[in-house]
């Protein structure tokens, strides 16, 4: 409430509270000491005189909007980061970007509502994009995630219209409520991660057609495939032993691929069918015809629906591979048994 225009916080000071400073027109720079850690939702919001902020390298927490709309944010280029490498926002104009690898974390809404933006990468020196960093970029089609990435936050590709396939890393512990829902495009996941918890409503209304699990999986909870009406196959691995009796609702033409006896088999017992894992064309029994089908579809030959995807991940890697292919060969030659 003053009018002081140098402010410095002691040592002690371990946060700054949302909007503690928004629209302060007298203060034009900001000092830090070590020991910050956290700074809130709009903290600096249109303070239009702030053109100094000095902050430790502690700092590795940073709200949405932190410091829009001040002249120290116009300073930091095209990648403005602070801190522990947090990254606020993108002031460049290209629609493909790679993050760069000074940057550890996207902090909330750091790219929202940004439709030029078509394709993003995301480097293995990133281990979190916060809550709704890439919401309504409308113009997304493109994410590549590498290992390193341990959070995806609520909301944060929500609403992401032209974006039809996602595959996580296998270093994912959370992927978040509502991350990929809204009015989203998404048509194929493979899910993979590090004992990955698959929040609320993950994918809710989403146009997921399948959507593969890997053993890294641990937990779905409630509605994480809430309402996906187009969505023909889930293919969920024996790993994957914390489900929500709602993880899947709403989806009228789904099948669920598992293993019999699996915690996946008791929730999901009404949304299974008696087609053989990797029994691609449904005839009750595996033969080298649904080997050469793998085969033929990893050669863009023929397509899959939703439920011939999810029935051919044999491995439970999250994905449809000519492995897949061979360990039906092998069962067939009897070298290993089904699975």
């Amino acid at each position: 409430n003053g009018n002081t225009a140098s402010v410095t916080v002691p040592v002690k000071c371990a946060s700054v509270a949302p909007y503690a400073f928004a629209r302060c027109d007298t203060i034009t720079s900001f000092r830090a000491q070590g020991g910050l850690v956290s700074i809130g939702d709009g903290a600096f919001y249109d303070c239009q005189s702030l053109s100094s902020v000095e902050l430790p390298s502690s700092v590795s927490e940073v709200g949405a909007y932190a410091f829009e709309g001040t002249p120290y944010l116009a300073s930091l280029g095209e990648f403005p980061t602070v801190g522990d490498g947090v990254l606020l926002n993108y002031a460049g104009s290209s629609a493909d970007i790679r993050i760069p690898s000074s940057v550890r974390r996207i902090a909330p809404a750091a790219f929202m509502g940004l439709s030029k933006l078509e394709s993003v990468e995301i480097p293995s020196n990133v281990y979190s994009v916060d809550p709704y960093a890439f919401a309504d970029c409308v113009g997304l089609s493109d994410v590549t995630f590498n290992d390193g990435l341990v959070n995806i936050g609520d909301g944060a590709f929500r609403g992401c219209t032209s974006l039809t396939q996602v595959t996580t890393p296998d270093t994912l512990a959370y992927l978040g409520q509502h991350a990929f829902d809204g009015d989203s495009a998404l048509e194929e996941a493979y899910l993979c991660g590090d004992r990955l918890i698959v929040s609320y409503n993950a994918f809710k209304g989403s146009g997921l057609k399948f959507a593969l699990l890997g053993r890294g999986v641990d937990t779905l909870y409630d509605g994480a495939f809430n309402n996906c009406e187009k969505l023909k196959g889930v293919s969920v691995p024996p790993e994957t032993t914390q489900i929500g009796a709602n993880a899947i609702v709403g989806c009228p033409q789904v099948t669920v691929s598992c293993k019999d006896g699996s915690d996946a088999a008791a929730v999901f017992a009404r949304y299974r069918s008696d087609t053989l894992k990797g029994d691609v064309d449904s005839d009750g029994e595996l033969t080298i015809v649904d080997s050469t089908s793998i085969q033929r579809y990893l050669a863009y030959m023929i397509p899959f629906n939703g439920m011939q995807a999810a029935c051919s991940d044999i491995d439970y890697d999250a994905e449809v591979s000519v492995t897949d292919a061979t360990l039906i060969q092998m069962i067939l030659a009897k070298m290993i048994a089904y699975p």
